[in-house]
């Protein structure tokens, strides 16, 4: 039986990170909600992990879009397959065209953070690619491309 994860996440300790606050060259940068950005922003969390996983978290942020793995269900059990395309790698850019179109909005300003190299394809794509906390191949091309590599730890 499928039961909603969310029973047993600790809401409290997800919102109270939702405010983070990153300092990097004097620049401000919001994690989750963003108040009075007044740049129209529309905030997405693109993901590798299921969204049964993930849905809970990204509403806990209060961030309303969401692409992530679909696991296939099949008479209200988890077949262990996915369902559509993966949101991984080059998976993830497909999926993020598909949204984009979907919802009419072009990626003007955009801005990504990532902390793996699977996100290489996602952040060549944006105008302000930032990245956290970096595994060795993203911080190398990020160093090489001039992003900002910045530490939440």
């Amino acid at each position: 039986m499928i039961r909603p994860l969310s029973a047993l996440l600790d809401h409290t300790n997800l919102a109270t990170g939702a405010h983070c606050r990153l300092l990097h060259g004097g620049n401000e940068f919001r994690t989750g909600r963003v108040h009075g950005t007044g740049g129209g922003h529309e905030l997405l969390i693109i993901t590798a992990t299921n969204r049964f996983i993930t849905a809970p978290i990204a509403a806990a942020l209060e961030v309303k879009n969401l692409i992530a793995c679909e696991a296939e269900i099949i008479d209200g059990v988890y077949t262990g397959l996915p369902s559509g395309i993966p949101s991984y790698q080059a998976g993830k850019v497909t999926r993020l065209h598909d949204w984009l179109e979907r919802h009419g909005i072009v990626l003007d300003d955009a801005w990504f953070y990532s902390d793996s190299h699977n996100d290489l394809p996602l952040l060549e794509l944006a105008d302000n690619p930032v990245a956290v906390d970096p595994d060795d191949t993203m911080r190398a091309k990020a160093l090489e491309l001039g992003w900002p590599v910045i530490s939440l730890r």
